[in-house]
Formats: structure tokens, C-alpha cells, sequence
């Protein structure tokens, strides 16, 4: 894991598709979001302009099957 990943998470599951996930707040506005509950590792570029491996976590509602449940 990255320095930056969050502190342990409870891992519960979509009410809807079933899947782990996390709720983490936000740094925007202090609410929750859900993510998938495992995390990716992605490349970005850097100020650099090199590529970087990092930890990330995908925000649940782009994967879940059953999204329109929810909206």
C-alpha cells in the first residue's frame, strides 16, 4: 500500500450488488463516498512528466451493476 492509503476501512457490502466495498470521506466536502473495496495500481504522470505507479481505489458507483438503483 501507498503512504497515502487510508486507514483501515470496515469492508461491508452494496446494498444492491453485493460487492465489498468502503465508504471514505471526502476531502471536497466531508461526506462518504463508497469505493471498491480493493485497491488498483495505476500509472500517472508525474510534475515530472514521468510515469508513477500509485495506489488507487475505484469510486463504487462506476462499477456497480445496479447503479440506477441508487440514482
Amino acid at each position: 500500500m501507498s503512504e497515502n492509503a487510508p486507514v483501515r476501512q470496515d469492508v461491508t457490502k452494496c446494498k444492491s450488488c453485493k460487492e465489498p466495498i468502503i465508504f471514505v470521506k471526502t476531502a471536497a466536502n466531508d461526506k462518504f463516498i463508497p469505493l471498491n473495496a480493493k485497491p488498483e495500481r495505476r500509472m500517472v504522470i508525474n510534475a515530472e512528466q514521468k510515469a508513477e505507479s500509485v495506489t488507487t481505489w475505484t469510486p463504487h458507483h462506476a462499477t456497480c451493476e445496479k447503479v440506477e438503483d441508487f440514482r
